[in-house]
This record gives structure tokens, C-alpha cells and sequence, in this order.
């Protein structure tokens, strides 16, 4: 996990740029019954990324994008060919963000995500979220 951040007016609530990255595994030892009566044994290793950068243009509104990558392991021999097979295709996001901050209890944002979960035509998913988000409750500056 990696995170940086640099305010160049010196002063995080007027401006703010930050890069973040993280690197995470996930490993899997099973096993898989297949519909012709077998089974078989599975022991893989997942691996995926994501590197994602946001600017803070002025003290309400920011802009990021961020790029994630999701490397598969190898399916067992049986399972060559189903849907469990990634024929090798490693799947990729993109997302684009928007947001404006109405007060320190709610935001707006706008995301585009671009997924590309497998080869070949037809596999890329684009999606367009707007979100409102708020927060409520005791916190720091205010006690209820």
C-alpha cells in the first residue's frame, strides 16, 4: 500500500494532489466438482493492482482516474474451456471521477468505469454512476 500527497499551495483544504497504489494476492487451494461426477484439486495464486491519482482543484471540487489490472492463475486441466477459464486474459478498469463537495457532510460525484473482463468482442462493460453521498452523526468537530 502506497499513498502520497502534495498540497502546493500549502494548504490541503485549497488544493491537494495525491497518488495511491496498492498491490494485493489471494491465494486458493480447493477443490472443484465437476457435473461429469470428478473432482479437482485447485491451489492458485490470484495477483491484482491498482494505481489512482486525485486532484483537488479548489476546495470543493476534485477530478481522479484510476487504472486496476487483476492477473488470474491457470484453471485446472478439467476445467479448460468452461466458464471458469480465463483463456489467459488478464482483466483491466479504468474509472474516471468527478466530484463536488456541497458541505462537509455531503458530496456528489460522477464515476465512468470502463471493465474489460475478457478477450474478444463484446467483454467490455461501461458503466456511469452519480452518487450522493453523506454523513451523519457525532464525529470530531461536533458532538450530538
Amino acid at each position: 500500500d502506497f499513498r502520497y500527497s502534495l498540497a502546493p499551495t500549502g494548504n490541503v483544504r485549497d488544493q491537494e494532489w495525491t497518488l495511491q497504489a496498492e498491490l494485493f494476492a489471494r491465494s486458493e487451494d480447493g477443490t472443484y466438482n465437476i457435473d461429469s461426477g470428478g473432482e479437482n484439486q485447485f491451489n492458485g495464486t490470484s495477483y491484482g493492482w491498482y494505481v489512482q491519482s486525485v486532484y483537488k482543484f479548489n476546495p470543493r471540487w476534485r477530478v481522479g482516474v484510476r487504472y486496476s489490472q487483476m492477473e488470474t492463475p491457470g484453471v485446472p486441466t478439467a476445467l479448460i474451456g468452461t466458464d471458469l477459464d480465463g483463456q489467459g486474459y488478464d482483466p483491466t478498469s479504468v474509472a474516471v471521477m468527478a466530484d463536488w463537495t456541497n458541505s462537509e457532510f455531503s458530496r456528489v460525484r460522477w464515476q465512468f468505469n470502463q471493465d474489460k473482463l475478457a478477450s474478444g468482442s463484446g467483454s467490455t462493460d461501461n458503466q456511469f454512476t452519480v452518487q450522493y453521498i453523506i454523513s451523519i452523526g457525532a464525529h470530531g468537530a461536533h458532538k450530538f
